[in-house]
């Protein structure tokens, strides 16, 4: 990319001020090509649909999921620092930086999957957003990086709910319509479901999980309870686990 092509506004969404960003942001839903209709706000564009070419898609799947370089790993090292399950951090917070959520999008030409966990060490150390970069050749970088973990799924766009289950009626109107690019944050919960079962049946804390449903029996852990591994006065539910571990990653992803 040549500063000759560098599409217009560009250098100024990188310049932009976070704070002026945020305070101003109004979210215009109606895009070209669309229809709404409506009795009282009913609307048909008069112009084609326009799709994000290859540079915007980039950018916003980078600042969605982009590596920002090794996470500071500021906990007590005794109590905490051996919770942490990757170095790296990322543009977004995770629980115990599991990093579970993969970015999935879809569009005209195909199905999408960011496997950003796949980049090596030494990969990513080369893939950092440096300063000191010219605006094109962060945007180089960037596409750079969305290319070599981007993994094409299938051809065409995803065949996504168009009403409920799955979808409100009222979203379905504007959603994964021609022209736009659908993106949806899936959540692998295992990796921090091991990481917390480790944490609550250590031996800071011990807990004594129960099944509940099957009249709070233990969850399989009659031997470790007999040889004193977790106590026996702490009760922790398998449903409750789970709902924290839901809620957890649930919360850290919005």
């Amino acid at each position: 990319m040549t500063k000759q092509n560098l599409p217009p506004g560009l250098k100024q969404a990188l310049e932009y001020p976070l704070f002026e960003a945020i305070m101003s942001r109004r979210s215009r839903r109606f895009g070209l090509g669309m229809s709404l209709e409506s009795e009282a706000i009913g609307y048909i564009s008069p112009r084609p649909p326009v799709p994000l070419d290859k540079t915007e898609e980039a950018l916003l799947i980078w600042a969605a999921t982009g590596l920002t370089g090794s996470q500071l790993g500021d906990l007590p090292p005794r109590v905490g620092l051996g919770l942490l399950v990757q170095s790296t951090g990322r543009t977004w917070p995770t629980s115990c930086n599991n990093q579970g959520t993969e970015l999935f999008y879809t569009n005209d030409h195909g199905t999408y999957m960011v496997k950003m966990k796949d980049l090596k060490p030494e990969e990513k150390k080369g893939m950092l957003f440096d300063q000191k970069k010219s605006p094109e050749a962060k945007i180089e970088t960037i596409i750079e990086a969305v290319d070599k973990v981007t993994v094409k799924l299938y051809d065409g766009r995803a065949d996504l709910p168009k009403g409920m289950p799955g979808l409100f009626d009222f979203n379905a109107w504007n959603a994964n319509k021609p022209g736009t690019t659908f993106f949806a944050p899936i959540t692998n919960m295992t990796i921090e479901y091991i990481n917390l079962l480790f944490l609550y049946t250590s031996p800071k804390y011990g807990f004594k999980i129960v099944d509940e449903l099957h009249g709070g029996r233990l969850a399989g852990l009659d031997n470790a309870l007999k040889k004193g591994w977790i106590k026996d006065g702490i009760t922790l539910p398998l449903m409750d686990l789970e709902m924290r571990i839901l809620s957890m990653l649930g919360s850290m992803n919005l």
